[in-house]
């Protein structure tokens, strides 16, 4: 499975088809019509629609959903005669939220950004030009080719502002940095969510040790993406709800870093930490 090392975590869909031995050329960026990351990643992997996209992204949160090996249902039409599907066999797609309802659909800078660096990545590992030929908008594949069908889709999505700064990018601009916030202040931390004694673990511990590993606990993302935010990386497998390595390493680092109990458990002390010890 590939994904660019700029996501942030992954939440896969089984939406999704061969490519066909088509070569990757072209990025194709949709908006989502929505401000909302969790519905449109719920929409994508339940199958209440068929739809999917390789990334979704809303400001410098970069969900992988479909590996780039894959084509994912993006463009396709139903009266198009295949041709919006035979865009998306040879394209990395996005569906990118936008900063408020209604309008122009706008879509936030920080978005703006996170896409840049994406397509500046794809220029990278597979050679994508940098022109409007091959980064277009969802609209642009009904207007010049009669692919997909009408739609107003990117809203307000500023693509010729992205190839310029992928160009940047790749020229050697310096990128923004990554997400790493401003030192939160100390301050109340969401209320550890386990019962008392029990903590986040690995599936082979005791019964209070919980893993996650049936349901991917959405309180044990909550803390993933705390962790994200705070700067710490998961690059194999994201915020996806399950204690595993990834989480056990970065969590026994942390521990170590605010002189925590190393255990490489996520208990009340370690949750809270999280929130209101200072990014350092």
């Amino acid at each position: 499975m590939t994904y660019s090392t700029l996501t942030t975590e992954t939440v896969e869909t089984s939406q999704k088809s061969g490519r066909e031995n088509a070569t990757i050329d072209m990025v194709i960026l949709h908006h989502s019509a929505t401000t909302n990351t969790d519905q449109v990643l719920q929409m994508m992997t339940s199958g209440s629609r068929r739809v999917s996209a390789n990334y979704v992204v809303k400001d410098r949160r970069i969900v992988g959903v479909v590996p780039e090996e894959w084509r994912a249902w993006t463009s396709g039409g139903t009266t198009d005669g295949g041709k919006g599907a035979a865009f998306d066999r040879r394209a990395i797609t996005f569906e990118i939220q936008n900063a408020s309802n209604g309008g122009s659909w706008p879509v936030s800078a920080e978005s703006h950004e996170s896409v840049a660096q994406l397509v500046a990545d794809f220029h990278r590992r597979y050679g994508v030009k940098l022109d409007r030929d091959h980064i277009v908008g969802h609209r642009e594949l009904y207007t010049r080719w009669g692919a997909s069908y009408a739609t107003a889709c990117p809203g307000g999505l500023e693509m010729d502002a992205i190839v310029k700064r992928a160009a940047e990018l790749v020229a050697g601009g310096t990128p923004a940095p990554a997400a790493k916030p401003a030192t939160p202040a100390k301050s109340s931390a969401p209320a550890f969510p386990l019962p008392a004694g029990s903590y986040f673990g690995p599936k082979s511990g005791p019964a209070r040790s919980v893993s996650g590993y049936y349901s991917h606990r959405e309180d044990l993302r909550t803390f993933q993406r705390q962790m994200i935010a705070r700067g710490w990386t998961f690059p194999r497998y994201g915020a996806d709800g399950l204690y595993g390595d990834e989480l056990r390493d970065n969590v026994l680092a942390f521990q170590r870093e605010k002189g925590l109990e190393v255990d490489g458990l996520v208990g009340p002390a370690t949750w809270r930490a999280a929130w209101t010890e200072p990014v350092t």
